[in-house]
């Protein structure tokens, strides 16, 4: 083949049914010892040489590197060349094959990548080891991965000596500096973005690489767990802060690998609408994927009613796993990833502009993932753990339809908007766009005693307010603190349960039972600084949210977005009320969901039942 055929054959060539691309990369050149030479070659999965595959971060288009890609130079992403880079170092001179989407896939070629895509579960399952790259080497890298190979047997026996030594070791200053190098391992990107829940928990055996260091997946995975699971405490005590939030980051971080692959090899299966749910804040290069990515770990029904498919628009594509979940599921609670519920216009993207601005990181966790189960992994149709058949599994229950006396009823889509029944309940008057940042700062202990602490503080003392009726029952002082907990006891998270629970219901005559754990609601300045100090987990779940009143009175937490006028609308099948603003052409545009209390619980789903309020169809655009 002369040198003018050489150039003009093509990377690329189409892939059979069932086939993958591998990459060899070979080992350094003496003539050029920096470039990365490697070559493809096309394999049936089920027949494939052993190979690992790279879990990885995609990160800027920006200042492409070349490497040679058989006869060509093919331009990579800075990241995936850092990757490439140091497991060529770490063959120590050895070729190794390797599966690395970006180059084993046409990237250009729509019909292959939605191919690979569905195949993607078995590229990951097949491989021999999956190699999760979380970026160079950085000055206290190497501390944080000693530290998660020796904390756990510190932690061991802090627990057999005991409560007092457990809280003596996280607060210890000489390790500060660990936990603080673990805690940035823990915010490096990888541990955002989608693919990686499909990577890692179908994945054999997998491997932490940081520069030239790794350690095994499943010291990490083992670590994430123990802190999830026996240190939770620790949030809600005198830790040390920073500590505190490692712990917590180490929890989240621990509940995205909770489908691990014993679980997948015993047959179950996750819910489609729980991941979706759980996994609102990671990212994607391509919108579409914060669906696709989690497919192979769901059920066949969903798998054959959602496949990949990457010539649909983005609009097309949250469209119908829309309307199959609701379809489904018949409510809107496990929606909260695309609360909004409208159709998004193609130009948009970022995302669909009916998906709130929290679906892509920009603000505070949807409402509804903060107050429901941290685990909701496997699906109703497994054999196990699955909820009972017509069991409702949310929190709440603002527009059950059952109240209403109806069935659910699917939305309807034309053109832009989406339409479904719905009560448009009041509107925002006043926002307190402060007052939860400075409970929240105040029992941190990092600002002195403000306006609004000093006043709940006096109210306590004096019982003021506790005489005044809240227009949905019990006081007004009642309807505050159990406002600013989402109306869940503390702790937080039941530990039989793994779920929030409910604080005990008001009575519309009294106050009805307090809390065993909280003073409910404070009766003293001291029980006030008690209460502040054991909700802060539910005072922190606020960033991008503020204190709100409507115009008849009701108090809730409603998105920092909000203006007044905005209108709390209850929409048949919504676990949680939301605010839409009008968007004139009696539509309506999506701000989010909110807590306002007292129409939690199908308080106004029964008012249409009884005839005191009538269903509308409200138009979201």
């Amino acid at each position: 083949m002369d040198s003018d055929q050489t150039a003009a054959a093509p990377i690329y060539t189409p892939l059979p049914s069932r086939a993958f691309r591998l990459l060899t990369i070979h080992p350094p050149s003496q003539s050029d010892p920096s470039l990365i030479s490697c070559e493809l070659s096309t394999h049936i999965i089920s027949s494939a040489p052993p190979y690992a595959a790279l879990s990885y971060t995609w990160g800027s288009y920006r200042n492409p590197i070349p490497i040679q890609l058989g006869h060509h130079l093919f331009p990579v992403r800075q990241n995936l060349h850092q990757a490439l880079t140091h497991i060529r170092l770490n063959a120590g001179g050895s070729p190794v094959t390797l599966w690395a989407d970006a180059i084993c896939i046409n990237q250009d070629d729509l019909d292959e990548r939605t191919d690979q895509v569905r195949q993607m579960h078995a590229i990951y399952k097949t491989a021999q080891d999956v190699l999760v790259w979380l970026g160079p080497s950085s000055e206290d890298s190497s501390i944080a991965l000693d530290f998660v190979l020796e904390l756990p047997e510190l932690l061991a026996e802090a627990k057999r000596a005991g409560p007092a030594k457990s809280q003596e070791v996280l607060n210890d200053a000489s390790h500060q500096a660990r936990w603080l190098a673990f805690g940035h391992l823990l915010l490096r990107e990888w541990w955002r973005r989608v693919w990686i829940i499909q990577e890692i928990s179908l994945a054999r055996s997998a491997r932490l690489l940081v520069g030239t260091r790794s350690i095994p997946w499943s010291s990490m995975h083992a670590l994430l767990s123990e802190l999830k699971h026996s240190w939770q405490w620790a949030m809600h005590t005198e830790t040390e802060p920073d500590v505190a939030t490692i712990i917590r980051l180490a929890s989240t971080s621990r509940s995205v690998f909770d489908i691990t692959p014993s679980l997948v090899a015993h047959g179950h299966t996750a819910d489609l609408g729980a991941l979706l749910k759980i996994t609102h804040l990671f990212r994607s290069t391509d919108p579409r994927d914060k669906i696709y990515a989690l497919l192979g770990l769901t059920d066949t029904h969903t798998q054959e009613h959602i496949q990949p498919d990457y010539r649909k628009s983005i609009s097309d594509v949250y469209r119908d796993t829309f309307t199959y979940l609701y379809t489904r599921h018949r409510d809107l609670g496990d929606l909260s990833w695309i609360t909004g519920q409208a159709i998004v216009r193609e130009e948009d993207r970022k995302g669909p502009s009916w998906v709130p601005d929290s679906y892509w990181g920009k603000a505070n966790e949807s409402l509804s993932w903060t107050v429901n189960n941290p685990d909701p992994w496997l699906d109703d149709t497994s054999a196990e753990g699955g909820n009972e058949a017509g069991k409702s599994r949310n929190l709440y229950a603002a527009g059950n339809p059952a109240f209403a006396g109806l069935y659910p009823v699917a939305p309807t889509f034309a053109g832009d908007t989406m339409t479904l029944p719905g009560v448009q309940f009041d509107t925002i008057a006043e926002m307190e766009p402060f007052m939860l940042h400075d409970l929240l700062e105040y029992s941190h202990n990092r600002i002195t005693e403000t306006e609004v602490v000093a006043k709940l503080k006096a109210d306590a003392d004096t019982g003021n307010g506790s005489d005044v009726l809240y227009i949905a029952g019990g006081s007004s002082r009642m309807a505050f603190y159990r406002t600013i907990l989402l109306d869940c006891d503390v702790p937080y998270i039941n530990p039989q349960t793994g779920s929030p629970h409910r604080l005990p219901k008001i009575s519309p005559l009294g106050e009805g039972p307090n809390s065993d754990t909280l003073p409910i609601p404070p009766k003293s300045a001291p029980e006030v600084d008690i209460l502040l100090q054991k909700i802060q987990r539910s005072l922190g779940a606020f960033h991008g949210r503020c204190f709100a009143t409507t115009s008849v009175g009701y108090v809730g937490i409603v998105p920092r977005t909000v203006k007044p006028g905005d209108w709390v609308c209850v929409l048949l099948g919504g676990e949680l009320p939301f605010v839409l603003s009008e968007a004139g052409d009696n539509q309506f545009k999506f701000i989010g969901e909110c807590y306002l209390h007292g129409i939690m619980d199908g308080e106004v789903m029964k008012e249409v039942r009884s005839g005191k309020r009538v269903l509308q169809n409200i138009v979201i655009r």
